[in-house]
């Protein structure tokens, strides 16, 4: 299989991918979605998500109290379908698994999170033109994510990240860019989502959410194999949460992270891996400590 072009398609959603955000308290895949090759076929492929947080409470800021760790799981099943050579469709079902380590005991919540689907439409592309040195692609997408997970309104006394949810419980609306250029065996991927959140049936709603990425990657080969190292650095804002009305000052936030990944290619299959760490973060006004990411997938081309 020859690479001719690259594509880096990322949609807003979740851990949070999964989760009820997409960034600032628990954001997962749907938020990235990796470097994407063989634009030409459709694809189904498999994706774990993990990210780890210590939640704090506001009269507990101190180094002995420690915090409370949270980890967000998710398991998703992604699927493409190419509709023409400049229309394609992408979605993505995620099963959640939430754990958060109280001092009383480990609490845990799972079941299917929020289901999205984008549509993406390729502006500029000449990525399969030897014509030119450095060659490039952009498309702009749209989508919506589904409350297929499951929404707990919290208890007044509640001190839990609000975040520890299956879903938002709303529908929510998903903007794209993404551009990729390419020079001989490197290129550079930036991709930026907006996330607009509307109110649930609880009258919460979670903060709108952008989500940028900057991707170096090269890419080489032996045989049939095709190997891609990559460097990233992500970056993530949200605004407050808002419920009955008020503002939730201690919500919203943002991040940067720093990550490396590697994807291998073979005639039909896509093996990744990726790891990232926080370089900088200022999350539910000093409530919540970002910490390790990692992702592995298997995609099958047809």
């Amino acid at each position: 299989m020859a690479i001719k072009y690259l594509l880096l398609a990322a949609l807003l959603f979740g851990s949070l991918s999964a989760k009820a955000c997409d960034a600032c308290g628990c954001s997962l895949s749907q938020a990235y979605w990796g470097l994407m090759p063989n634009n030409n076929n459709h694809y189904v492929g498999i994706w774990w998500q993990h990210q780890s947080y210590r939640s704090f409470f506001e009269q507990d800021i101190y180094p002995e109290q420690g915090g409370i760790p949270e980890y967000f799981n998710a398991i998703e099943l992604r699927a493409r379908y190419r509709l023409s050579p400049f229309l394609q469709v992408v979605a993505i079902l995620p099963y959640a698994y939430n754990v958060r380590r109280e001092p009383t005991g480990a609490r845990a919540i799972e079941g299917v999170g929020d289901a999205l689907a984008m549509a993406s439409f390729t502006i500029i592309d000449n990525s399969d033109s030897l014509k030119f040195a450095v060659r490039h692609r952009l498309a702009l997408g749209a989508g919506v994510k589904a409350p297929t997970g499951r929404y707990l309104r919290r208890e007044p006394l509640d001190l839990s990240n609000p975040n520890f949810q299956l879903g938002s419980g709303s529908w929510d609306v998903l903007f794209n860019l993404n551009y990729t250029g390419r020079w001989r065996t490197f290129g550079l991927n930036l991709d930026g989502t907006y996330r607009y959140n509307n109110t649930n049936a609880n009258d919460y709603r979670f903060g709108h959410r952008f989500n940028g990425a900057a991707t170096l990657f090269w890419l080489g080969s032996s045989g049939m194999l095709e190997v891609m190292p990559n460097a990233s650095l992500l970056y993530e804002k949200a605004g407050w949460d808002v419920e009955e009305g008020y503002y939730h000052t201690n919500t919203g936030g943002e991040a940067l992270f720093g990550g490396l990944g590697l994807e291998l290619y073979w005639p039909r299959f896509n093996l990744g891996a990726s790891w990232s760490l926080p370089l900088s973060q200022n999350l539910s006004a000093g409530l919540l400590d970002a910490g390790s990411r990692a992702s592995v997938h298997l995609n099958y081309f047809f």
